[in-house]
């Protein structure tokens, strides 16, 4: 595989991420925030990469998701957790589900609700290991707040420890926040 990835922190501690693979040329971006536009454009030239996905891992109180402005400069799908009640999602990802980035790049979908819950995470896999994009379900020493309205500790409590838990102790786990 040809693996291009780049983590993009934003002050306040916010990260977005680019996937791509060099072979087919595509890439996604995962929870790309509205004031990083010209960020993701030069990396995706520098790179010579087309955005052709873009994945809100959960509906995001604490930023302007840029989701929309991402798939409108490159033509790319938003998708969003199953249960969002975006209008702007083009694919409501539902558990297991496989999204494929191109060549052999693929995440697989995995339900892990709480925060918000529409709340997803992202396994990628490759013969180095395994990563999930937890979003703000589960950070490094911590996890996402659940005290907005249609947050669910007990469903965090179950996201995090039994479905992302089941990932194994080698997971490494890139959050949307430090």
């Amino acid at each position: 595989m040809n693996l291009v990835f780049r983590q993009i922190r934003a002050e306040g501690g916010c990260n977005s991420f680019i996937l791509g693979d060099r072979a087919s040329g595509t890439a996604c971006l995962i929870d790309p925030r509205a004031d990083h536009q010209e960020t993701y454009e030069a990396y995706l030239a520098e790179q010579k990469l087309k955005a052709t996905l873009v994945i809100d891992t959960h509906t995001h109180a604490d930023h302007y998701s840029g989701s929309h402005l991402v798939a409108e400069n490159f033509g790319a799908r938003i998708a969003m957790g199953s249960s969002t009640q975006s209008a702007r999602a083009d694919i409501r990802l539902v558990d297991g589900q496989e999204l494929e980035i191109g060549g052999e790049l693929a995440l697989r979908a995995l339900a892990t609700p709480g925060h918000t819950p529409d709340s997803v995470s992202l396994v990628l896999e490759g013969a180095w290991g395994r990563a999930a994009f937890t979003g703000d379900t589960l950070f490094i020493g911590g996890s996402g707040r659940t005290d907005f309205p249609g947050a669910d500790a007990s469903a965090q409590y179950d996201s995090i420890h039994s479905r992302l838990g089941a990932l194994g102790d080698a997971t490494w786990v890139l959050p949307a926040h430090d």
